[in-house]
């Protein structure tokens, strides 16, 4: 009996180390079986993202016309492929506050600056910086203070803001009233004095004649011009990618583009 019960014992105690064993081995099978469906998902989206600015650069290309709306760049475009799918919209990155450029007087017009910090800017011996996030380097810059601006700058183009794009906080920043962005949302909007739809209108030149209907503001539009901070064309573009497989959103992409090349690329 001694002899059958250390036998059970012994068999017993197999079953328990077999099974902690197998549960082990679950564990890291499956943990396995995870990083390799990530990895699968991460490189699955790669060639959406890379498919996407494909369409993207062909769309641009294609596009014969020289001067860009809300409507054209606003729109979602979306395509199927497979189990994976991606959707982006354009952004004008030239409708945005160039830091590199601007002048003291306009970038202490952003949120959270003033004049002492927009001449930190401007002197800053990391001008022209590469990335708008270097801005955080200079001195007096903190991330609070750049998180209130961010959003309404770049470090791409010429400096020229594009007129047919910029929004209501960029004006404020080159110093439009309420009047006058209102007169140039309505010159934008088109007949349906709705905008972001297939009828907007784009200003060709920033000229006394296409301004005229603006009365005295036309001199602040002009006068602009004549600085090289405002214009009605842009050759750098943000692509806002979404991706997703088997309808699971997985990872996003912001591609800057400029005449079909590729400038800077996130993924988050």
């Amino acid at each position: 009996m001694n002899k059958r019960g250390s036998l059970l014992v012994f068999a017993i105690w197999v079953l328990v180390v077999f099974s902690i064993l197998s549960v082990g081995v679950y564990k890291i099978v499956s943990s396995q079986i995870t990083v390799a469906k990530v990895l699968e998902e991460r490189l699955v989206s790669l060639y959406l993202a890379k498919a996407a600015f494909a369409y993207a650069k062909i769309e641009r290309a294609s596009d014969d016309t020289e001067y860009n709306t809300l409507y054209e760049l606003g729109q979602v475009r979306q395509k199927q492929l497979g189990k994976g799918k991606y959707t982006y919209t354009i952004i004008d990155e030239e409708s945005k506050i160039n830091i590199n450029k601007a002048p003291g007087e306009i970038l202490a017009n952003l949120a959270g600056l003033d004049e002492e910090l927009a001449a930190a800017i401007v002197d800053s011996p990391l001008r022209p910086f590469e990335l708008k996030e270097e801005v955080l380097l200079v001195e007096g810059i903190t991330p609070d203070i750049y998180n209130q601006f961010k959003d309404i700058v770049t470090v791409y183009g010429d400096g020229a803001v594009n007129i047919n794009t910029a929004g209501e906080d960029v004006f404020r920043v080159l110093g439009f009233d309420d009047d006058l962005i209102e007169s140039v949302k309505a010159y934008r909007c088109g007949p349906d004095f709705e905008e972001g739809t297939e009828d907007d209108v784009a200003f060709e030149t920033i000229e006394a004649t296409e301004v005229a209907s603006f009365l005295a503001e036309q001199t602040l539009l002009i006068s602009l011009k004549s600085k090289e901070l405002l214009g009605t064309s842009s050759d750098n573009f943000s692509l806002k990618i979404n991706t997703e497989i088997l309808d699971r959103p997985v990872m996003s992409y912001n591609i800057i583009m400029e005449d079909g090349k590729i400038k800077r690329w996130m993924e988050y």
